[in-house]
């Protein structure tokens, strides 16, 4: 893989990490999709930021990564409960590299490079707990959100 790949998936690694600290810290109102929507585009915004600023990526790529989870948190996401949340994060952390894949400025990808990125499993499926699924060994990314503890107790707001 190339530097660039390198520094998607460093990225992603950091908007994730933060995304489950926002959870916690939310806690007794993440079940209010309004509130997750508004607080994630100031998020991303931040960590885009301080991506452009560490790895000195393109503006226009990073606000293209900040456009498409905008866009999925927007419209496309709806986050009910603790479980959904991982199977929320696990489809997009998917889509966002499949995206990232097929971007105009990656011409240098052949699909065994692709399919050794992805391994054989690509469908990965929540069995309602935090523990880990085996098919997450075959994520592109360095990290699992099966090794996070989400200690969260839903409560109305």
């Amino acid at each position: 893989m190339n530097q660039l790949t390198v520094y998607f998936q460093q990225i992603v690694e950091i908007i994730f990490e933060r995304f489950l600290e926002y959870i916690q810290v939310m806690a007794p109102c993440v079940e209010r999709d309004d509130v997750i929507k508004r607080n994630m585009t100031f998020l991303l915004v931040q960590t885009n930021n301080q991506a452009n600023e560490i790895r000195d990526l393109s503006r226009a790529y990073t606000h293209k990564l900040l456009f498409t989870f905008n866009h999925l948190f927007s419209d496309v996401i709806v986050i009910k409960n603790v479980f959904d949340i991982y199977d929320q994060l696990t489809l997009i952390k998917e889509y966002m590299y499949k995206s990232y894949m097929n971007d105009n400025m990656v011409m240098d990808y052949t699909l065994a490079e692709i399919n050794s990125v992805f391994g054989n499993d690509k469908n990965v499926s929540s069995n309602n707990n935090t523990q880990s699924n085996s098919n997450l060994g075959h994520s592109p990314f360095p990290f699992s959100l099966a090794n996070h503890e989400l200690h969260i107790n839903f409560k109305d707001c």
